[in-house]
C-alpha cells in the first residue's frame, strides 16, 4: 500500500504522463519506491529511520536508510546500522528486529554524522511521517553529534500528509470506505 502513496506523491512532481518507472528497494524495512521522471531542481533524499523508541528528544537512531535521487535521474542509496549508545527496549526490537547485540560493534551516529550530512547536503528531504518524527529525530542526532543541520532552503515532503489529504480521515470517508465495501444495506443493518 505504501508504494501506491509514493506513486501519488511523484505524480505531484510531474504533471505529464510517463512510462519510465524504476523500482528500487533500499532495505526490507523500507518500502519500494516508484520514481517517475521527477523534475527536480536539486536532489531529493527519501529516508527512513529505525530507532530505540518514539520520543524525539530521548531516543536514538539504530538504522538509517537513504535513497538520494538527483535531477539527472541518477540514484545513490546507503543503509547504516548505528550503535545508539543506549539499550534498545525489547518491545522496540520486536518491531524492527534490531538487537543490542546486532549493533554493538557498529559506529555511533556521532561517528557517521559527517558522512550522512555530506550525503544529504543541499537536498530536499522526504519520507513517511518524516515531518513529525524522522526529520526532528535526525536533527536531534546531529545536534548531539555537534554537526550543523538546518532545514533552511530545503523542502520537507511528508508522504503521510499527502496520503491523508487524498484519503481523508472523516466520518463521511469512513462511511464510504466501509459501507461501499460491504454494501449499503448491510451497513444500515449494523448501525
Amino acid at each position: 500500500e505504501f508504494s501506491v502513496f509514493c506513486c501519488i506523491f511523484f505524480f505531484f512532481f510531474n504533471d505529464t504522463a510517463t512510462t519510465e518507472i524504476y523500482t528500487l528497494s533500499l532495505h526490507d524495512a523500507l518500502p519500494i519506491f516508484y520514481i517517475m521522471n521527477l523534475k527536480l531542481e536539486k536532489p531529493i533524499v527519501f529516508f527512513d529511520l529505525e530507532t530505540t523508541g518514539i520520543q524525539v528528544a530521548k531516543d536514538r537512531i539504530v538504522e538509517i536508510s537513504i535513497l538520494k535521487v538527483f535531477p539527472s535521474g541518477n540514484k545513490e542509496s546507503k543503509t547504516w546500522l548505528v550503535n545508539p549508545t543506549i539499550p534498545i527496549p525489547a518491545e522496540t526490537t520486536a518491531i524492527h528486529g534490531i538487537t543490542d547485540e546486532k549493533i554493538a560493534n557498529e559506529p555511533t551516529f556521532k561517528e557517521l554524522a559527517k558522512e550522512i550530512s555530506e550525503l544529504i547536503h543541499n537536498c530536499d528531504l522526504a519520507g513517511f511521517n518524516s515531518n513529525k518524527f524522522d526529520i526532528p529525530l535526525l536533527a536531534e542526532e546531529f545536534l548531539r553529534a555537534e554537526v550543523d543541520f538546518d532545514m533552511e532552503n530545503r523542502k520537507a515532503v511528508d508522504i503521510q500528509n499527502i496520503f491523508h489529504k487524498l484519503e481523508q480521515r472523516t466520518l463521511v470517508a469512513a462511511y464510504k470506505f466501509y459501507c461501499d465495501k460491504i454494501g449499503r444495506a448491510s451497513c444500515r443493518e449494523r448501525v
